[in-house]
């Protein structure tokens, strides 16, 4: 058996417990993205998979992020957590989460996929150490 416990926060980003027959956990890194909805959309009508699936998507950004960008990723957290209470089944959920004020030596796509996957072996059910 593996053990992992090298991550980033030692508490979990999503209160809901993982569902017994999850089977997916997709991971979208997002930073400043005004089209994601497009990509969530296409992961409804393209959702034909066996168990069920969770959808993490991690708005991460750099502790120097321009004012515009942070004031757009706070928006856009708070309309994907309302589009996400609607769109969501029993069998697709999503969670939007805000990773902000990263290190700027440590900010980009690594680290908020990083964020994303610790919260996927999480849910996964997987012996953490």
């Amino acid at each position: 058996m593996r053990y992992y416990a090298n991550f980033e926060f030692p508490y979990p980003l999503i209160a809901q417990e993982a569902p017994d027959d999850l089977n997916v956990i997709v991971v979208i890194p997002a930073y400043n993205e005004p089209d994601i909805d497009k990509t969530l959309i296409s992961l409804i009508n393209n959702s034909d998979f066996q168990g069920s699936t969770e959808v993490i998507i991690v708005i991460n950004e750099s502790e120097n992020a321009p004012a515009e960008i942070s004031e757009f990723h706070r928006s856009q957290l708070n309309r994907l957590q309302s589009w996400a209470k609607v769109n969501s089944t029993s069998r697709l959920k999503f969670y939007p989460v805000l990773r902000d004020k990263i290190n700027v030596k440590q900010a980009g796509v690594g680290i908020a996929r990083k964020t994303g996957m610790d919260e996927a072996y999480k849910d996964s059910g997987a012996s953490a150490i």
